[in-house]
């Protein structure tokens, strides 16, 4: 079950100046699925870089209105993870 949902829950590690700040609390930032649970982020999490989740933070960002050729319509929803590892350990992103 785990392995099948893998592509699904972890969409890209999100990359900011906010990010880089919650860093330096263990805590790291993922843009995920819209219909991911906290308990499967926290699964997918561990499985893939083999480390122990403390806690997982979620929050949605609604899409933007914006105009496309002068049509109006709007960017999509999406959902971000804080997710705080165990001190001590580390997920290697790739440094800015």
């Amino acid at each position: 079950m785990i392995k099948s949902k893998c592509a699904n829950v972890i969409l890209i590690p999100r990359i900011s100046e906010k990010s880089v700040r919650v860093k330096e609390n263990n805590q790291y930032v993922f843009c995920i699925g819209n219909n991911m649970r906290k308990k499967d982020i926290a699964k997918m999490i561990e499985f893939n870089f083999h480390v122990n989740v403390e806690s997982v933070n979620v929050c949605r960002i609604k899409g933007k209105k914006c105009n496309f050729k002068n049509i109006p319509g709007k960017k999509q929803d999406w959902k971000k993870a804080y997710v705080k590892i165990q001190k001590g350990q580390e997920i290697s992103i790739g440094e800015v």
